[in-house]
């Protein structure tokens, strides 16, 4: 199933929007440092790459999820895979998955390219591993968390310029959500972007800090559960 839907992907021609995006990622992430380096450390890199990440991963996660599931909508591949015995669940749950995956992929490309153009500029003073290493996998929850909610949309929604509309909204509140307060972002989907930043600027000037993994893991669970009531739903509307 998997491979299916990749040999779709590719007849989509997605390989050259998905590039592009990655590179706007790590291009405004490092522009701060290809400037100038004087004052500016791993830690302010880190918040850097927290606001791009809260701006474009949602559009990126909306978009990918679209045009996954687009392809079903035209074609009416929902009542071939119907007529091949295949649910619409489970077609939406390796559309899901495969979500998943690209957007894990590209979130370990853009950091670990990061990661190096700040050795070559910054050097290695104050990099912390432990903090990188956390707000990746973190970021890589969030996106496959909403990457659930948006294929599940595209299933129920035949127009995806909802879906995607969806995902550019989300990218609004996911930078309004940086300036908000943590109790607030907790309930907010995309305010996961901010909960599950490492770094962060305060009066004495940009620190690392922990964030709360409970939360983290709550909004999976959660995400994970309306995706499996709505996979559920559409298995039901087959009978």
């Amino acid at each position: 199933m998997i491979l299916l839907e990749v040999k779709k992907l590719r007849r989509m021609r997605m390989g050259l929007l998905i590039f592009a995006i990655m590179a706007a990622v790590i291009l405004m992430s490092v522009a701060q440092i290809l400037g100038k380096t004087s004052g500016i450390g791993f830690v302010e890199l880190l918040t850097m790459v927290g606001m791009v990440q809260a701006l474009l991963s949602p559009i990126f996660v909306s978009l990918v999820a679209t045009r996954l599931v687009e392809i079903e909508h035209e074609g009416n591949g929902w009542q071939v895979a119907g007529t091949a015995g295949i649910p619409r669940g489970k077609l939406c749950t390796t559309k899901a998955i495969l979500t998943g995956i690209i957007t894990t992929v590209i979130v370990a490309i853009e950091f670990a390219a990061v990661i190096g153009i700040g050795f070559l500029r910054l050097g290695s003073v104050d990099f912390e591993a432990t903090y990188w290493l956390g707000y990746a996998v973190c970021l890589m929850v969030v996106n496959v968390s909403l990457g659930l909610l948006h294929v599940i949309l595209a299933a129920y929604v035949d127009n995806q310029l909802v879906n995607l509309g969806v995902g550019v909204l989300g990218a609004f509140v996911a930078v309004f959500s940086l300036l908000l307060p943590g109790v607030v972002v907790r309930f907010i989907p995309w305010g996961y972007y901010a909960v599950s930043m490492h770094a962060t600027f305060t009066r004495s000037g940009p620190e690392y800090i922990m964030p709360n993994y409970f939360w983290m893991i709550g909004f999976c669970v959660v995400s994970m559960a309306v995706f499996g009531m709505g996979v559920y739903k559409l298995n039901r509307m087959e009978r």
